[in-house]
């Protein structure tokens, strides 16, 4: 069962269209939904409200929800990865101060790669 609060934050990450962690923009600030990723792992449903986006979100929220299960719930992050990795949609993302279009399946690739900004792990709450 997800909380109103966590059903809040799900949806307002479910709204999020760029896919951006680490800092972005000329300041480096951290990207909304990562923001909103971070928040919402912080709560005692996190997993759940996660799986949720990751059953009911497009694919920017997916990734977040992905990301966010690594740490959280690591069963279920490779049960979605495999999910990702074979969808072909190309949705925006954010590298510092550069928007791209990339893959939703090389996203998730990079996620799972050591070394790169995606890859970094989501702090443990």
């Amino acid at each position: 069962m997800i909380t109103p609060e966590s059903k809040k934050l799900a949806e307002q990450l479910a709204a999020v269209t760029r896919f951006a962690l680490g800092g972005v923009g000329i300041v480096g600030q951290t990207s909304a939904g990562e923001q909103l990723t971070l928040e919402l792992s912080r709560r005692p449903d996190a997993a759940e409200a996660f799986d949720w986006l990751a059953d009911n979100a497009g694919p920017v929220a997916r990734l977040y929800a992905h990301w966010a299960l690594r740490t959280l719930a690591p069963d279920r992050a490779e049960a979605l990865a495999v999910v990702l990795r074979a969808d072909t949609s190309e949705i925006e993302t954010m590298s510092g101060c550069i928007l791209l279009r990339d893959r939703v399946g090389s996203i998730v690739e990079r996620i799972g790669r050591t070394g790169d900004v995606y890859g970094r792990k989501l702090p443990r709450p």
